[in-house]
Order: C-alpha cells, then structure tokens, then sequence
C-alpha cells in the first residue's frame, strides 16, 4: 500500500544510516520481508494498554525520543527537496485534486503543531488543516521559519515530560484514544508517507516540465 511504501522508504534510509528500526504494528498487520529484515525489533499489540507492557530495548521516554527523530528527519528532508525550487514547482499538481509540494510542506508542519504540540505537549492550536491543502507560496522560507520555531518548542516541552507523562492516553482529533507513544509512531508514519509523496510529485514535475 502507499503508507507501507512511505514507511519502508524512510525505516530503509534510518538502517542505511546505521540508525536502529524498531517496528510496532497491531496483531494481523502485514509486515514485509524487507522491513522485517532490517528492523532491530518487531513489536505486534492488541490494545492500547499492550503498548506499555512491551518489552522496550529503552524506557518509554527514550522510545519517544527515538520516533521523534524520524519526524524530524522526514520534515527536513522534505524541506530540502522544496529548497530553491521555483513557485512553479511548488504550487504544481500532478492533477487537479492531487496536494502541491508546497501544500504538502504546510500540511505536514500543520498535523505535527496539532498531534505533537497540541495533543502530546497539551497546547492550544487553531489549525485549518482543509486550508493547508490549498496553501500556495513562491518560496519555502516561510514554512522553513515555521517548522525550525515548532521543532524548537516541541524539544523543549518533551525535555520536561516524564515516562509516566508520555504513557498517558490522550484524545487524537481523528483516531480516537492513543498514548503519547502511539501518537508518535503515527506522525512518524505520516510524515514518511507524505515525503514519498511530495518526491514522487518533485519527480513528475520535472518529467512534464522537461
């Protein structure tokens, strides 16, 4: 599926850069071959309150901070890819419902200020997220700015936060009750699938233009 593609792509360049996979997946899910191969643990839960039980190579906030790199890469990675990049490119769509590269940068930034900040860190946030598919802009800097503030605040809040602050359930806008660490590996997922897209949107970009 598209989200399995996005979450290989970025576990596969995490292994390449000698950093460690761990999978976490509900009982049933499908895992490939190849994720399985290079992941250094394979976790599968039932419920939610599984997840605390799971034995952790590390406690719960160092495995909160070991999926809060991989957001943070996605982001910058994606924001490398926009980085000088004409406003042609950025508001490009491959079809008429298809998200921009510049849509995509809003609303990956936009869903990260609202789960993370908002939902783990318990901050308010007033957040369009229809209007973030429609964003347009002719350079990058702007959300660049938005993203390294966001990035910055969100260190600092998870620096204060204990295991027993990160294991508490929280209510996700659309997915219900998770805990801290389950919302993480879902913005961790997110983000990767979101970055594949943005490379394959980048790539047909330049296909049509040549």
């Amino acid at each position: 599926s598209e989200k399995g593609v996005g979450l290989g792509i970025e576990a596969g360049y995490a292994h390449s850069q000698g950093k460690p996979v761990v999978v976490i997946a509900r009982t049933g899910s499908e895992i490939s071959t190849t994720l399985q191969g290079i992941a250094q643990q394979v976790f599968f839960y039932d419920t939610l309150e599984d997840l605390a039980d799971l034995p952790w190579p590390a406690t719960v906030a160092q495995s909160t901070a070991v999926a809060w790199p991989y957001v943070v890469r996605s982001v910058e990675r994606l924001l490398d890819l926009l980085e000088g990049l004409s406003g042609e490119a950025l508001n490009w769509r491959p079809s008429p419902t298809a998200s921009s590269l510049f849509a995509l940068a809003t609303h990956i930034v936009g869903n990260i200020e609202e789960t993370i900040w908002g939902v783990v860190c318990g901050q308010p946030v007033q957040r369009q997220r229809d209007a973030e598919f429609q964003a347009v802009g002719n350079d990058i800097a702007a959300v660049r700015d938005r993203w390294q503030q966001l990035r910055a605040r969100i260190d600092a809040a998870l620096a204060t936060m204990s295991a027993a602050d990160l294991a508490q359930p929280r209510q996700h806008p659309r997915r219900g009750t998770m805990s801290s660490n389950e919302i993480f590996v879902v913005v961790a997922r997110h983000a990767a699938e979101h970055l594949a897209q943005a490379e394959m949107t980048a790539e047909m970009f330049r296909s049509f233009s040549s």
